[in-house]
């Protein structure tokens, strides 16, 4: 196959103006590459095709890595703004996970977030930083 058709712009194409996409029968991209790259520019360039865009990706992205259906996935990514489960700020909130079990365990602010992760939710090494940050004070 020296030609494609483009899904988008319905011209046929040489096979080098296809990307590559192995999920595909013919190897290739459904879009030209030329289509595919107005496609991104267009999204770049409008926050709310971008926004949404975002939006759908990270949707798929938590039905896939956390096996929720798609309204408890919905929830999770639209109602963001609360309460922080550990510090109580009101902000925006992140999806916080055990990495050991993959389960969600809730909501928190994304500082918390980060600080569970450099202490590898480790139980003892919080307790230990507790005790550290107590000696001081």
């Amino acid at each position: 196959m020296m030609s494609k058709v483009c899904n988008e712009c319905s011209q046929e194409l040489p096979t080098k103006l296809f990307s590559k996409c192995s999920s595909n029968k013919d190897g290739l991209q459904g879009k030209c590459k030329l289509c595919d790259n107005a496609i991104q520019r267009k999204r770049r360039e409008d926050p709310a095709i971008n926004e949404k865009h975002k939006l759908r990706m990270r949707i798929r992205q938590y039905i896939r890595k956390y096996g929720l259906s798609e309204e408890e996935v919905i929830d999770l990514v639209t109602n963001r703004t609360g309460e922080c489960d550990i510090c109580g700020d009101v902000v925006p909130l992140v999806v916080d996970h055990c990495h050991t079990t993959g389960s969600i365990r809730g909501r928190i602010c994304s500082p918390c977030n980060t600080g569970l992760g450099f202490f590898k939710d480790n139980i003892n090494s919080l307790e230990q930083a507790i005790d550290y940050l107590r000696s001081y004070s």
